[in-house]
């Protein structure tokens, strides 16, 4: 997640969030914890293990993989089993996560 963390910081800004708003949330899947906190306006994305940010919420891989990518919505994942957030981090979440066309391109054909 560190890796597209500019990428996460280009939806944050685009939902127009207001500044302030000091929500904050750690994701945790099998692969490990990722945080994501609002910082003066923008999102500050950074390594879950070590320090975790807000409310700790725990999702599969593939969930969160499809949140990535914008193909299942942030509701749809909150009706997982165990998948629980408050209104303010869901709301983060939605900023960061929006639903849009994925794209997934055709396997090469040899």
């Amino acid at each position: 997640m560190i890796k597209i963390a500019p990428e996460l910081s280009r939806r944050w800004s685009a939902a127009g969030i207001e500044s302030g708003s000091s929500v904050g949330l750690t994701l945790e899947c099998p692969l490990g914890r990722v945080a994501l906190k609002e910082d003066g306006g923008s999102l500050a994305v950074s390594n879950g293990s070590s320090e975790d940010v807000g409310e700790v919420v725990a999702i599969s891989q593939e969930s969160l993989t499809e949140l990535v990518v914008g193909f299942r919505p942030v509701e749809m994942v909150l009706q997982d089993e165990g998948v629980e957030v408050s209104t303010p981090a869901q709301r983060l979440l939605n900023a960061v996560f929006p639903v849009r066309a994925a794209f997934f391109p055709p396997a090469d054909q040899f």
